[in-house]
């Protein structure tokens, strides 16, 4: 009888001990457990804190960039104001609104003015690094990535217009200016503008004028000149509104990334 009540104090001992190993080992595992939440969480930190350094370093590389861009739209757009409106002085002499005796103002300056191509060039080089190295994503603000990812095709669109308008100028109008006109009498205005920043005796151009005798106003009169001038001048106004349009989408993208940089 005594052995039997010494076994089950034994038992009772032993289960004892077995609860509070139990137990033991239930907050051990806890304690690693949080160790472990702890540690991801720093490591969580870090990355976030990390990811936010380089996210404004590509946001400050895109403003300057784009703030580029801004200004070379905004040169772009005012030539090409200027060309209209040479094209709208010269429809106006074809349309007898003004006789060539009732002006002031060169019929060859405005010839040269028309001819002229601008061009504009995006500037894409921290854009085209953040795509080509897998990080647009570091850019947390989603409206400013979707600018961002559509901002080549844009620019292309842009692009094919003044590309248009770049043939016509080249096929059509020079052609005809060629075969009725003489280009030395308007590739000086060209010259002005091109180098207006450029004294005339650098750029190795004489500016003289052609012997030749043009009668301005069989060429003012001829349907040819008119459509040649329509035609320019329209796709002119389509070059004009696509950059405007750019233009527009440069400012937003630039106050996206103001009020990120500022957070």
């Amino acid at each position: 009888m005594i052995k039997f009540f010494r076994k089950i104090r034994y038992d009772l001992m032993e289960k004892n001990k077995t609860g509070k190993y139990f137990k033991y080992a239930i907050g051990e595992i806890i304690l690693v457990v949080i160790g472990i939440l702890i540690a991801l969480q720093i490591n969580n930190w870090n990355n976030e804190r990390l990811s936010a350094r380089e996210e404004k370093l590509l946001l400050e590389n895109l403003k300057e960039e784009y703030q580029e861009n801004l200004l070379n739209l905004n040169v772009a757009i005012k030539k090409r104001e200027s060309q209209m409106k040479a094209l709208n002085s010269l429809y106006d002499f074809v349309a007898g609104k003004l006789s060539v005796n009732e002006t002031n103002k060169s019929i060859d300056s405005l010839i040269g003015v028309s001819r002229y191509i601008p061009t504009y060039e995006s500037r894409s080089g921290a854009l085209q690094e953040i795509i080509n190295g897998g990080k647009l994503n570091i850019i947390q603000n989603r409206q400013l990535r979707k600018y961002l990812s559509n901002w080549s095709a844009e620019v292309d669109d842009l692009r094919k217009i003044e590309t248009g308008v770049y043939d016509i100028i080249l096929n059509n109008y020079n052609t005809y200016l060629i075969d009725n006109y003489t280009l030395t009498y308007s590739d000086y205005f060209i010259a002005q503008s091109l180098w207006k920043d450029i004294p005339m005796k650098e750029t190795n151009w004489n500016g003289k004028k052609s012997n030749n005798k043009i009668d301005i106003q069989t060429i003012l009169n001829d349907p040819k000149f008119e459509s040649i001038l329509s035609l320019v001048n329209l796709w002119a106004i389509s070059s004009k509104i696509s950059a405007s349009e750019l233009k527009n989408k440069t400012e937003i993208i630039i106050g996206l990334i103001d009020a990120e940089i500022i957070k």
